[in-house]
């Protein structure tokens, strides 16, 4: 199973669309850590900011998208997309592999390990930060996907998405940059 995992668009159609085109075009499904529509407040509008578009391309989507609600995603955003925008976390299973998405303004790192560990699941997905991530703390990989269409970080931000990829009890994690279609980071889960 293909996993494409992204974060942030915050309205960004034109990245939306190319993902979805490109590195993101023959995934089984797409996890979205939040933050749809609204660029917020400390955030200029991405290029090809369309918000309307953007939700008439989500619910056009024929890929399965699962999205957990963001700090900038309010419940009037939910009247435009066909999708449950969820919260505070979603939690998944996909061939074994058990998956706990969130945003990453709600729960601290101890306290997704904590519920991680508890529950026995070995990815923890989130954005907020719009920096990608790619790290295990004792028996969990914490993964940010990093922003699409409003990347941060040091030097020149490079736009990123992740994708997941299973075979049995195995799952390849990379992180993409989705301009270039290379991996920039990557990690074997067994």
């Amino acid at each position: 199973m293909r996993i494409g995992v992204m974060s942030d668009t915050h309205g960004g159609l034109k990245s939306w669309r190319e993902i979805i085109n490109g590195v993101f075009s023959d995934v089984d499904l797409i996890l979205h850590a939040g933050d749809i529509f609204y660029h917020g407040i400390r955030n200029p509008q991405p290029e090809g900011y369309d918000t309307l578009n953007l939700a008439q391309s989500i619910n056009d989507l024929k890929i399965p998208l699962v999205v957990c609600k963001g700090n900038c995603d309010s419940e009037v955003d939910q009247v435009v997309v066909d999708i449950p925008i969820q919260s505070p976390y979603v939690l998944c299973q996909f061939d074994g592999l058990k998956i706990l998405l969130h945003h990453g303004h709600l729960l601290s790192d101890e306290e997704v390990l904590r519920l991680a560990l508890h529950w026995n699941y070995g990815v923890a997905i989130s954005g907020h930060t719009h920096i990608p991530r790619l790290e295990q703390k004792s028996q969990v990989v914490f993964l940010n996907p990093g922003s699409h269409s409003l990347p941060k970080g040091d030097g020149v931000p490079i736009p990123t998405v992740a994708l997941i990829e299973t075979k049995g009890a195995k799952a390849m994690i990379d992180i993409i940059d989705y301009q270039q279609a290379k991996s920039l980071k990557n990690l074997v889960m067994e």
